[in-house]
């Protein structure tokens, strides 16, 4: 009932595309928001919704709201859904590697949806809307935008050796790389012994949400004994 007067006050009306997207959304209101908006982009071009335009999966939800969008909103929204979060320094870096102009308006435009939420100077996608975006991203390139964030979160870590850098630096590693590269690479840049360190200082709440990355990502029989025991050791002094 709730999802029907939502549709209404938005004024979809049509009882068949209104039960269709309730039932493809399947009342969730991320997904009912999305469909909404779709309705209207549709609308937008000139053409008349059909009931058609809005079956299918969560997924065919967000990718129908994607292949709405213009090519250049698309590209610029897949490439912001790889960073945890995005401020106006990352969005500016991406955008110029890839050759698109960094107009403040386009900043505007991407900041203004609503399932883009900001908390002080960061931007953060919606968790639904960065999985379907992402899952739309081919491996190579999802790779290819790890290891640029990767080389961004570096130059500040260097700068700044703070706790924020570190995790984002570890975070977009280990996408970037498979595991052996990636624990060559924990070695050769001291990360490793840096939580090491950090773990014998207290930090247990910055090692549990690096290692509990790691786990999830790598899975527990690839991450080695280190980063297993870090994680016991947050565990346990946290009281979880």
């Amino acid at each position: 009932l709730w999802a029907i007067e939502y549709l209404n006050r938005l004024n979809i009306l049509d009882k068949a595309i209104v039960d269709t997207i309730i039932k493809s959304s399947q009342g969730h209101p991320f997904y009912l928001y999305i469909s909404a908006k779709t309705y209207y982009d549709i609308c937008n071009k000139g053409i008349v919704p059909k009931a058609s335009d809005f079956k299918g999966s969560l997924q065919d939800i967000i990718s129908r709201f994607i292949y709405n969008l213009t090519s250049e909103e698309v590209r610029i929204l897949k490439y912001l859904s790889i960073p945890n979060y995005f401020t106006q320094d990352i969005f500016s870096y991406i955008l110029k590697e890839y050759g698109i102009s960094c107009d403040p308006l386009i900043f505007d435009h991407i900041t203004s949806y609503s399932f883009i939420r900001k908390e002080n100077r960061e931007y953060y996608i919606h968790s639904l809307m960065r999985n379907g975006l992402n899952n739309s991203i081919n491996s190579q390139l999802q790779t290819q935008l790890n290891a640029m964030m990767l080389n961004y979160h570096e130059i500040y870590y260097v700068k700044r050796q703070d706790y924020k850098s570190l995790i984002e630096l570890v975070y977009h590693a280990s996408r970037a790389f498979d595991f052996s590269t990636f624990n060559n690479w924990l070695q050769n840049k001291g990360i490793l012994s840096t939580l090491l360190d950090l773990q014998t200082k207290g930090e247990q709440n910055l090692i549990f949400v690096i290692t509990e990355n790691l786990i999830n990502y790598y899975g527990t029989i690839n991450v080695g004994f280190e980063i297993i025991n870090m994680y016991i050791d947050a565990l346990h002094l946290g009281g979880d």
